[in-house]
């Protein structure tokens, strides 16, 4: 097979050759000082002779010598907490406030039940007093004196139960 093309000639080839060439000599002589960055600016201090402060820094953990764990003894909403963690507190200092509608109910239910008591203390002493002399000229049955005397000492026992001064209830 025979080529179509002309054959290239010589001076065609050299050019792009000769081109190159010129742009690497255009590029300077020395390439070692194209490569280096310029000095660098220093700061320069004088010595002295003289007393430094000494401060010396760490870090570390503390603990205190003795955990103490406060809670409050009786159950409720707790509305504040009155102290600050870390802080020293007296006996007798408030800690807590909690709600204290649950504790005036109660104080007044126990009121309630002690009047009732009181109450059933009263009307069982006027029986006892209405039946003793009825006893005495046996006109009522022994079953019912001793009914009525049994009714007034248990109410006694009771009312000594719930006495309102047992209670001691502290609502503010």
């Amino acid at each position: 097979m025979k080529s179509l093309a002309p054959p290239a000639s010589p001076p065609l080839l050299a050019l792009p050759l000769l081109a190159a060439l010129a742009a690497l000599s255009a590029c300077g002589n020395d390439p070692a000082a194209q490569m280096t960055p310029p000095p660098q600016e220093v700061t320069v201090a004088e010595v002295a002779h003289g007393a430094l402060p000494l401060e010396l820094e760490y870090t570390g953990r503390t603990a205190g010598s003795r955990e103490v764990e406060v809670r409050a003894r009786v159950s409720g909403i707790l509305l504040e907490r009155r102290y600050e963690e870390g802080r020293a507190v007296r006996q007798g200092d408030v800690l807590f406030r909690i709600d204290p509608d649950p504790f005036r109910a109660a104080a007044a239910q126990a009121r309630a039940e002690a009047n009732v008591t009181r109450a059933q203390l009263e009307q069982a002493r006027r029986e006892r007093d209405r039946i003793l002399p009825l006893f005495e000229k046996q006109a009522v049955s022994q079953r019912q004196h001793e009914t009525s005397s049994g009714a007034h000492h248990w109410i006694c026992a009771r009312v000594g139960k719930t006495n309102p001064i047992h209670f001691v209830v502290f609502v503010q």
